[in-house]
């Protein structure tokens, strides 16, 4: 079965395709954006945290007191809201751990930090965190920082931030459902416009084929009225002065056919 689309039919549908190849262009290219944007802010956050964090915990970093840095590492997770901070010292140990409040004494390092801790440089990421309290698994956004002094390039500590990128995926969807709302929104105004442009367009043109047909049919009076301002308007009056002038040479010859007999 083959089914043919009138030509307003066919114009809204050119309209729906473009609007949405329009709109879904939009959210990707917004998308990618925000999250590149999210993702450097979340970096700089970061950074300014676990700077702030090492300047002001330098000095216990030299004289090795570490139960006033697991204090202070407390502290900063529930101010600025943090998964986890924790903090390696210079010889790469665990001295402190918001995720595991029982390390009183330097612990080894993870196997997967050693290498980034070898590196003496700042490394962010994203990674797969498994909560211990929860039991469930999240992505985070961590970063390590290595804290130096001013009187000595290698680093004191280095300190290691995570923040939950579970805010920045809602805020992403909240923008993505605006983003279509207003292409949706978009589409029916679109799709308005082409009715109301295919309209001007093919009511012109079905009263040309009903005047054609007219015309077929031996009625050569009738007048076709189109008032658009265009070349269908100019059609409708050529094709009216052709049928009155058909209509005028019919009769001419039915007058001389008259005389002649």
């Amino acid at each position: 079965i083959v089914v043919r689309l009138g030509l307003r039919s066919k114009l809204m549908l050119l309209t729906s395709l473009v609007m949405l190849f329009v709109v879904s262009l939009v959210v990707i290219m917004v998308s990618r954006n925000m999250r590149n944007v999210i993702q450097e802010e979340t970096r700089k956050r970061s950074l300014a945290i676990a700077k702030s964090f090492g300047a002001n915990n330098l000095e216990s970093f030299r004289a090795y007191t570490w139960f006033k840095v697991q204090q202070n590492s407390r502290n900063a997770r529930s101010d600025n809201e943090l998964e986890y901070l924790v903090v390696y010292n210079k010889e790469g140990l665990r001295v402190a751990d918001t995720r595991d409040p029982q390390v009183l004494a330097p612990l080894p390092s993870e196997p997967g930090v050693r290498s980034l801790l070898a590196q003496a440089s700042v490394v962010s990421r994203e990674i797969e965190f498994v909560s211990d309290t929860l039991g469930s698994s999240e992505r985070v956004f961590d970063t390590l920082v290595p804290i130096t002094a001013s009187d000595s390039p290698k680093p004191w500590a280095t300190v290691r931030i995570g923040i939950a990128t579970a805010p920045m995926a809602r805020s992403l969807r909240e923008t993505q459902l605006h983003i279509l709302q207003i292409g949706l929104v978009s589409l029916l105004i679109g799709l308005l416009g082409a009715a109301f442009l295919g309209a001007r367009i093919t009511t012109p043109i079905i009263r040309l084929k009903e005047g054609s047909l007219r015309a077929a049919s031996g009625d050569l009076s009738s007048i076709i009225q189109v008032q658009s301002g265009d070349e269908l308007e100019a059609l409708a009056q050529n094709f009216n002065y052709m049928m009155a002038q058909i209509k005028q040479h019919q009769e001419e010859r039915i007058r001389a056919e008259k005389l002649a007999a």
